[in-house]
């Protein structure tokens, strides 16, 4: 009789310790002492089966393209590469990195400053590789008339040209190259692409000014190239 109990006993017994997952699932299915998620209960479920895992627990999530290990089983080695040979890299990396990258050619730069009227100074620069140079030498060469000056324009064409236009000084009988036969009474400026656009551009501004009446001309026109 009491064997039969013993028996009994140990049969009921049975499948609550067939319950008990093993130590390897618990340390795959990253289970601890708490009870555990559903997730890692299938987990449990399918390891205790010997199925593989199928579905990672948590904490657990693999890299795509890796393939599923179960329990006891060694992980797959990496890829073999030949000694010494670094491993390919991704398409259109490798072409990219050996190609050096595109500069850009050295900037131009200029500058035109006016003197503030009723003087009638200017100072121009152009094809400087830096724009602070190009400033500072337009407007030195504006001062150089002993009048202020003020910046009229940031050049960002090639070419410029500067016209005057003059008027008939009182007293003079003719205008010549004598400063003291004419009066300068406008300063025009214009850049473009070329050193004959420019010019034509500079004097076609001045010879709308005062109704026409100025006689125009070219003092200084100059290309960066």
């Amino acid at each position: 009789m009491r064997g039969l109990l013993v028996l009994l006993a140990g049969l009921i017994a049975m499948p609550a310790f067939a319950q008990q997952p093993s130590q390897a699932c618990r340390v795959a299915c990253r289970v601890g002492q708490a009870n555990p998620s559903p997730e890692q209960r299938q987990c449990l479920a399918q390891c205790a089966a010997g199925q593989p895992i199928t579905r990672e627990a948590p904490g657990q999530a693999r890299a795509s393209g890796t393939q599923a290990v179960s329990p006891g089983q060694a992980a797959p080695p990496p890829p073999r590469t030949t000694a010494g040979t670094p491993p390919a890299p991704p398409a259109g990396r490798g072409a990219a990195a050996s190609q050096p990258p595109n500069r850009p050619p050295p900037a131009s730069y200029g500058a035109v400053y006016l003197a503030i009227p009723p003087n009638m100074g200017y100072g121009m620069s152009i094809g400087q590789r830096d724009r602070l140079t190009a400033h500072r030498m337009a407007e030195s060469a504006c001062r150089a008339s002993g009048a202020n000056c003020v910046m009229a324009e940031d050049l960002r064409e090639p070419c410029a040209a500067v016209a005057e236009g003059v008027r008939r000084a009182p007293g003079a009988f003719f205008m010549t190259s004598d400063p003291k036969t004419y009066v300068v009474r406008a300063i025009t400026y214009r850049s473009a692409g070329n050193r004959a656009d420019a010019e034509r551009e500079a004097l076609e501004v001045c010879r709308q000014r005062e109704r026409g009446a100025l006689t125009c001309r070219i003092v200084q026109a100059q290309c960066a190239r």
